[in-house]
C-alpha cells in the first residue's frame, strides 16, 4: 500500500520521501505500448479507459490466482484510488466473470465517493483561506 499512495503523493509517504520525483514521473508516463483501451506505464500498471463508470481513464493494475482477485486502480488527476482484495478468482472458461463486474463496479463507487470526498475537503480549504 505504501507504494501506490507515496507515488501519488509524489514520493512521499508521512512526510518522508521514499521515491525520488523522477522516478515517480518515470512510473507513471505512458510507455507507448498497449491495446484495446489500454496503454501501459513504465512499470506495472496500465492506463485504462472506460474502466470505471464515470472516469474516462484511470491507472492501476488487477489480476487472479487461484482463489483471490485483486484490483487497485486510483484516478491519475486527483491520486484518489482504491485496492481491493477478494476470496475468489475469475474463471473465464467457466463464463464466471460476474467477480470481475462486481469488482469493478465497487470500484467505481469507492472512487466516486473518495473523489466527491476529495472535492468538499479542497473547496472548505478554499473557503477557510477566504477567511
Amino acid at each position: 500500500l505504501t507504494a501506490p499512495v507515496s507515488v501519488q503523493n509524489g514520493g512521499t509517504w508521512n512526510g518522508t520521501q521514499i521515491l525520488n520525483r523522477t522516478t515517480v514521473d518515470y512510473m507513471k508516463e505512458r510507455s507507448g505500448f498497449g491495446e484495446s483501451g489500454e496503454d501501459c506505464s513504465n512499470v506495472l500498471w496500465l492506463y485504462e479507459k472506460r474502466l470505471l463508470q464515470g472516469y474516462a481513464e484511470v491507472l492501476g493494475h488487477d489480476g487472479s490466482d487461484e482463489g483471490i482477485s485483486t484490483y487497485a486502480y486510483f484516478n491519475p488527476q486527483t491520486g484518489v484510488g482504491y485496492i481491493l482484495l477478494t476470496n475468489g478468482d475469475i474463471d473465464q472458461k467457466k463464463g464466471q466473470l460476474h467477480l470481475d463486474d462486481a469488482a469493478i463496479n465497487i470500484g467505481s463507487r469507492i472512487m466516486a465517493t473518495f473523489d466527491r470526498a476529495a472535492r468538499h475537503a479542497d473547496g472548505a480549504r478554499d473557503d477557510e483561506a477566504r477567511l
